[in-house]
């Protein structure tokens, strides 16, 4: 997907999000977790990060949707977590040595195997592309909605709002 530099890091992973459950619902998929899909990619974001439809657990009790309880951390599906919350202790201290960017994953992916004597490269499989018009709709709003509710990873790893 090629997007401009303000749309890497939580702004891809949410076109990504939409991306791999529109396809999932376009095709045909019979799960209750894919009837917001039907929505535009805004509308889905809005209903998604910020009313917490199909991602939290008030979500949840609330309608009576089915969920796996062990797919929930602190109220939330695991798939929805801002990266901070995998790679940092409660102190906010970062547990791992090092952080490849998905956006300079090659570079960085040569660099880590070359200082660790790994001999391998990375394969991009089960990749979502973006339609046009999602790429298209990144309106400020939605850049706002996604900015507050990653805020955490912006903030950790340095990306500009």
């Amino acid at each position: 997907m090629v997007c401009r530099s303000e749309d890497v890091a939580a702004n891809d992973r949410v076109v990504s999000e939409y991306c791999y459950r529109r396809r999932r619902f376009e095709s045909g998929e019979a799960n209750p977790h894919l009837v917001n899909l039907a929505q535009p990619f805004d509308d889905w974001v809005s209903a998604t990060y910020e009313r917490g439809d199909f991602r939290t657990q008030a979500f949840f009790d609330e309608t009576g949707a089915s969920f796996n309880a062990r797919n929930m951390v602190d109220g939330n599906l695991i798939w929805f977590l801002p990266q901070r919350r995998w790679l940092c202790d409660v102190q906010g201290m970062m547990l791992a040595d090092h952080v490849l960017r998905f956006e300079t994953l090659e570079a960085d992916w040569r660099q880590f195997a070359e200082a660790f004597d790994i001999n391998t490269s990375l394969a991009h499989i089960n990749a979502s592309p973006a339609p046009a018009q999602v790429l298209d709709r990144f309106s400020q709003r939605v850049r706002d909605v996604v900015f507050e509710y990653f805020r955490e990873d912006f903030e950790t790893f340095g990306y500009p709002r």
